[in-house]
Formats: structure tokens, C-alpha cells, sequence
């Protein structure tokens, strides 16, 4: 990534990165990363079949599309940005792969689509569910194959917010409110590329702002990401050569103690603050359990049945199973959920309250 730029997803998690990034620009992405960027591309490939490439019969408009090849972030994105100024310029109808920079930071918006007052509505591409069907719900949305022909219509979903579509949005919309063309509105298509689902800007802004505006930190600190990050092995090394609380509290689980000057592992053992420096103590010892009582007790039930149950959002994989004590009933379905599959997915039910009536007799 061009460490001259700031992109949206540096301004989410571990600020850390980007001081990393700018000291150690040959770290390459790790395994997991480029698997991310491969996912986003097919996500591009496929909403990009998606859109027209021209008016559909009956469509009276004047209609221009504008392919901006990609470029990445290693990249200079001078001609990208200029290719993008000059689409705007010539009113395009839809532009994809367009490049704006401001002070510091890079945007890519995956589509401007062009409104009938002249100005544009950024759309990005995510690979998040963005919007949940709900009949309690109305927003916007326009179908992706209609995006510069149609008009959106309120539909009956509930919009999710992720930090990082929203920060990409609020640039892009700064960057076209710079030009004079910037509608309020942004759309994203997510997991379901066959719609883009719209929503103001003005209010993502301040939170980007509070975002840019953020001092770097001076020191790294674990959080969650640092199990993927390609610049842990470098921050593990300055974590512990400083004995940092984080590698025992990642995040802000260590933050009561920080605030109390503690800011060490060895610290917070040292402070004989009793079972908190107890754990300490046995993490830093490498103790998997600590024992606090000498004998644990639960309640138990004449018939006891765990019942797991997986499915990886609305895209079909459904494994559920149950097991008794003795054996276990499995069930799984790669077909879309609802409907029968998803039906007989819920026989497992029945299954185990036939089990609880077989051994423990029927109710009263």
C-alpha cells in the first residue's frame, strides 16, 4: 500500500499499522490478507456483469459508461484520479474504478452513478451483509443492473452499519462534495450484489473526521487483528521486550489497570491485587487453569441434549447436530436456507424431544 496515502481501513482497529507500514514497507501481506483481496475482486467481477452497458429498451436517457482500469494501492493513482475528473467532466452516466486523494488519504470508489440534478452517488462494493430484509424497515434501493437507468424504491430492509464501508463512503463523498457534485447519498452493495441499498453521508462525517484528526500511536498494543496482521512478529518484539499488559489483556481489557498506572504484566502481578494478579501470574507461568474451587457443581437434567447449529449467513451452509449422550444425529443442507431444506434441518428438534419422551416418559 502507498504509504503516502491513508485509506479507509487503516482508520479502523490498530492505528499501529500504519506506523508500521510506513517504517516497513517490504513486509509483504500475509496469506490470510491476499485471500481478502481475492474475495473482493470476484465480489468486483460479479456486481460488474451486473451493471448496463447501455439503455434498455424503453429507456430515454442519455447513457455513457466510463471503466476506469484498477489501480492498486502500491500505485501511484495520479492518472486513475485524472481519468475519474475527466468522466466527471464529460457527465458519464456510470463510472467504475474511480480514484479521488484529499489531505493524505485515498478513496476508490467502485461506481459514481450520475443523478438526474448532475451529481453523483458514490456505490462500494462489500463483501459484508449490509442490509437485513425487516417488514418493520424502508430504504432506499435500487437494483444493480438498473444503477444509472433507474430510480430507487423503499423496500423493506434494515441497513447494517460496518465502520469501514462507512468511512469509504464519507471520503468519497468529501471528495465529490470538493467538485461540486456530491448528492448526500451513498449506496453499498453487499453480499447480495443484485441490490444497492442507499443512505445519507452527512452523518458518517464526523466520526471520519474524528478519525483523520487521531493522533498515531507512539507503541504498539495487541488487540484482535494482531493475529493476522503480516507486522506482528515486529510487534510482539517491542510487547515484550516491554513487558506491555496487552500481551496478557489484549485491547481494552486492560484498561481499568492502565488508568491506574499499570501498565505491565509484571506490574499488575506485582500490585497483589489478588485473583486479576493471581491470573497474571499463572499466564505469565504458562498455567492453562487455575483452580478456585476444590470441587464444581452444576445442575443436571435426567436427559441432557446438545444441540450445534452452524450457517454462515444467508449464503446455504447449514450444519446442525445433536447429540444424546450416546450418539450423535447430524444434519446438513448446501441449499439456500428456507423452504424444505431448512425444514428438515429442524427435525432435529423433534428428534431430540422424542428422545427427552422415550427416556424419561411423557409429560402430565
Amino acid at each position: 500500500m502507498n504509504a503516502q496515502y491513508v485509506s479507509a481501513a487503516d482508520l479502523v482497529g490498530c492505528r499501529y499499522r500504519q506506523v508500521q507500514r510506513l517504517a516497513h514497507p517490504d513486509v509483504p501481506r500475509t496469506r490470510a490478507a491476499l485471500m481478502r483481496l481475492e474475495r473482493i475482486d470476484a465480489a468486483r467481477v460479479a456486481v460488474h456483469a451486473l451493471l448496463p452497458e447501455r439503455p434498455a429498451r424503453g429507456d430515454r436517457q442519455h447513457f455513457i459508461r466510463v471503466d476506469i482500469p484498477p489501480v492498486p494501492y502500491e500505485d501511484d493513482p495520479f492518472h486513475a484520479e485524472l481519468a475519474t475528473l475527466e468522466a466527471l467532466a464529460a457527465e458519464a452516466t456510470l463510472i467504475t474504478g474511480a480514484v479521488f486523494t484529499g489531505e493524505g488519504w485515498r478513496v476508490d470508489v467502485d461506481i459514481l452513478v450520475r443523478r438526474p440534478d448532475g451529481t453523483y452517488l458514490p456505490v462500494i462494493i462489500s463483501n459484508h451483509r449490509v442490509a437485513r430484509a425487516d417488514d418493520r424497515s424502508s430504504t432506499p434501493v435500487i437494483a444493480t443492473a438498473r444503477l444509472g437507468l433507474g430510480h430507487p424504491v423503499e423496500g423493506a430492509f434494515r441497513l447494517r452499519h460496518h465502520v469501514a464501508d462507512g468511512y469509504r463512503l464519507a471520503l468519497a463523498a468529501r471528495a465529490l462534495a470538493d467538485i461540486g457534485v456530491d448528492s448526500g447519498l451513498g449506496a453499498a452493495i453487499g453480499q447480495d450484489r443484485s441490490r444497492a441499498f442507499l443512505a445519507p453521508t452527512p452523518p458518517l462525517q464526523p466520526a471520519l473526521q474524528a478519525a483523520l484528526d487521531a493522533e498515531l500511536p507512539d507503541a504498539p498494543r495487541r488487540v484482535k487483528e494482531c493475529a493476522s496482521c503480516r507486522f506482528w512478529p515486529l510487534c510482539e518484539k517491542e510487547l515484550v521486550d516491554a513487558d506491555d499488559i496487552s500481551l496478557y489483556l489484549a485491547g481494552d481489557r486492560a484498561r481499568k489497570w492502565r488508568e491506574q498506572g499499570i501498565t505491565t504484566v509484571n506490574g499488575l502481578i506485582d500490585a497483589d491485587l489478588g485473583e486479576p494478579s493471581r491470573l497474571a501470574r499463572a499466564w505469565r507461568d504458562g498455567v492453562v487453569l487455575l483452580k478456585k474451587v476444590d470441587e464444581v457443581t452444576g445442575p443436571r437434567a435426567d436427559v441432557e441434549i446438545d444441540v450445534d447449529m452452524e450457517a454462515y449467513l444467508d449464503q446455504g451452509a447449514y450444519l446442525w447436530g445433536a447429540f444424546d449422550g450416546e450418539s450423535y444425529h447430524s444434519f446438513a443442507t448446501w441449499l439456500p436456507l428456507g423452504g424444505e431444506a431448512e425444514y428438515a434441518g429442524r427435525g432435529l428438534f423433534d428428534l431430540a424431544r422424542t428422545i427427552v419422551v422415550e427416556r424419561t416418559g411423557p409429560r402430565p
